[in-house]
């Protein structure tokens, strides 16, 4: 998987699908590893999210879009 995100170097082609986050607090310097699905897909569903709120003319609390942006945050911040 690893290989595929970061392209085939054989051939010349590098695709950057793959993004690559420091850890900050980790000893050895290590870092996280983010694809584009991982960003992608969840903003699909929060923007979808919000355009559903403004059809049914909810307000912020009471719609789907503030509490999948709250959890989006809280389980990116919790990567590893």
């Amino acid at each position: 998987m690893i290989v595929v995100a970061q392209g085939d170097s054989s051939s010349g082609e590098s695709i950057p699908m793959l993004l690559r986050i420091p850890r900050f607090f980790d000893p050895w310097g290590g870092y996280d590893m983010i694809g584009f699905g991982d960003i992608l897909f969840p903003g699909l569903l929060i923007s979808f999210a919000s355009r559903y709120d403004k059809i049914k003319k909810r307000v912020v609390v009471n719609g789907y879009f503030l509490w999948l942006t709250i959890g989006y945050g809280i389980g990116k911040s919790t990567l590893y």
